[in-house]
């Protein structure tokens, strides 16, 4: 009888330590952020925090028309070649895997359209791989349209068809009649291209780290792509878009109040098959943002963040309003402000607000009376529980000294799991 009692006691032994064994695992695996939907998500808003360690190497210039890598800026190798066996070829810019094993050189030749380039690959030896874009395709540059996947394994580009500038003597070759949903240009006439398809309007194009299987990932006629972002997990891409009218009219809006224009879009995600989910109907100046565990995207529209389910069989989103917790927060930073203005505070110390989770306000100031109350301009995810945001009031113009950039102020959401 006690041989079979301490049998049963050490069975309990084994399996009281297996559960406790396996008890961590389960207390982290329901924690991850990528375990739970978006719609079971908490928040809780701490304003007027400090600025995030990253900001520390600057403001991310967004603008268009910012200038292309200075040549001192040049991966060395590529630009030796270039300077030696490609001398009527100018070299814009050079993008390093995260592996440091391949480089693309962003080029173009002088008879080419402006702004339109062309992508080759090379080792870090300095050796040519493969030329990546064919005759027919021109890579179209700015800030956040050329990306290397952050297992190296993969890069993204903005692409459409190569222009051929024509003079007005000339006849323009003639062009398929667009349909409906289609938004073309009747300026320039896009050139014939090779196997790889070209579009008239921006598309995300993908290919291989050997510079093979190179495919369009979005083939939608009439959209314009601006912006594309890998998934820390190089499983996804975060894009924005926004049709061929709505960018030119936003366009001639920003020329004539002399404005650089910055183009507001519509987040979606796409997957490496190429298949596509818009995110949001609403455009946005503000760039989305990946979650650290690639499990969520959240994005801005003015005061109001949204947080959605990156993949999924029934993926959801989230609404965060803010309007009312800034406004009383925006309140609180003026009384501060104006509180260490006649205490003789150093300019410093009134620029550096202390935390205003516990506002304590009861009654909901009016908008028009808070000069430091504006809308998210900015979004940085640094920890999967942590969203970092920025308000302010931005107005890039085309004569820098007109600028303007006031009140910015750093805020954080902390995201929990309801209940």
């Amino acid at each position: 009888m006690q041989s079979y009692l301490k049998v049963f006691l050490l069975v309990l032994l084994l399996i009281s330590c297996q559960n406790q064994k396996d008890k961590p695992k389960e207390e982290k695996r329901i924690g991850l952020l990528g375990n739970v939907p978006a719609t079971k998500l908490s928040f809780r808003l701490e304003a007027d925090v400090p600025a995030p360690s990253v900001e520390a190497e600057g403001w991310k210039q967004r603008e268009i028309s910012a200038k292309l890598s200075q040549s001192d800026a040049f991966f060395p190798a590529v630009r030796e070649d270039f300077e030696k066996n490609r001398m009527e070829e100018v070299l814009d810019g050079t993008f390093v895997s995260p592996d440091g094993t391949r480089i693309l050189a962003l080029y173009h030749r002088p008879e080419d359209t402006e702004k339109q380039y062309r992508l080759d690959l090379y080792s870090k030896e300095g050796k040519l791989i493969k030329k990546i874009t064919p005759e027919g395709l021109a890579v179209i540059y700015f800030p956040d349209t050329i990306a290397w996947s952050p297992d190296s394994k993969y890069f993204a580009f903005i692409a459409s068809a190569r222009l051929v500038a024509t003079k007005p003597q000339e006849t323009l070759v003639p062009t398929p009649e667009p349909t409906p949903t289609e938004e073309t240009s009747p300026l320039q006439t896009p050139a014939q291209p090779e196997s790889t398809p070209a579009f008239r309007t921006e598309q995300i194009y993908i290919c291989d780290s050997n510079g093979s299987a190179l495919k369009p990932l979005t083939q939608n006629e009439g959209l314009i792509h601006f912006y594309l972002a890998w998934s820390p997990n190089s499983e996804l891409l975060l894009a924005m878009a926004l049709t061929w009218r709505e960018w030119e009219l936003e366009r001639l809006q920003a020329q004539r109040k002399g404005e650089i224009f910055i183009p507001s879009g519509r987040p979606r995600v796409i997957e490496k098959s190429g298949r596509i989910r818009l995110l949001d109907d609403r455009k946005t100046q503000v760039l989305p943002v990946w979650s650290p565990d690639s499990s969520k995207i959240a994005a801005a529209f003015n005061t109001e963040i949204c947080i959605y389910d990156a993949s999924g069989d029934l993926p959801t989103q989230a609404s965060i309003p803010l309007r009312n917790q800034l406004l009383i927060a925006s309140q609180k930073y003026e009384e501060e402000i104006k509180k260490q203005n006649q205490d003789g505070s150093s300019e410093t110390e009134k620029n550096q607000a202390t935390p205003t989770s516990d506002i304590g306000v009861t009654t909901l100031p009016k908008e028009e009376d808070l000069v430091s109350f504006n809308p998210i301009v900015r979004l940085l995810w640094l920890e999967d529980r942590i969203l970092y945001f920025q308000t302010g009031y931005v107005k890039e113009m085309l004569n820098p000294s007109e600028s303007v950039r006031s009140f910015l102020r750093w805020h954080r959401i902390i995201l929990s799991l309801q209940g």
